[in-house]
């Protein structure tokens, strides 16, 4: 049975040279790595759930993001 990681982020995961080596040291020394981070909804290249170097890659919307988006007077809940 392999170890798992779960690495949280407050940014997209898309210039984070530094956390992009950590995951790709991790998974090459055998564990299995889960990367959660931030996604604004304005970065249409980015996908919500990617795979890199044999890891998951997964954005979630983050708060200022929910909260203008709950505070739009046109979105009706």
């Amino acid at each position: 049975m392999s170890q798992k990681v779960c690495v949280f982020l407050w940014n997209n995961f898309m210039n984070d040279a530094r956390v992009r080596r950590e995951v790709r040291a991790l998974t090459l020394a055998g564990y299995h790595v889960d990367v959660i981070c931030t996604y604004d909804g304005d970065e249409k290249e980015l996908f919500q759930i990617e795979d890199f170097a044999n890891s998951r890659v997964v954005r979630v919307w983050n708060f200022r993001t929910l909260k203008l988006f709950y505070n739009n007077p046109i979105v009706k809940f």
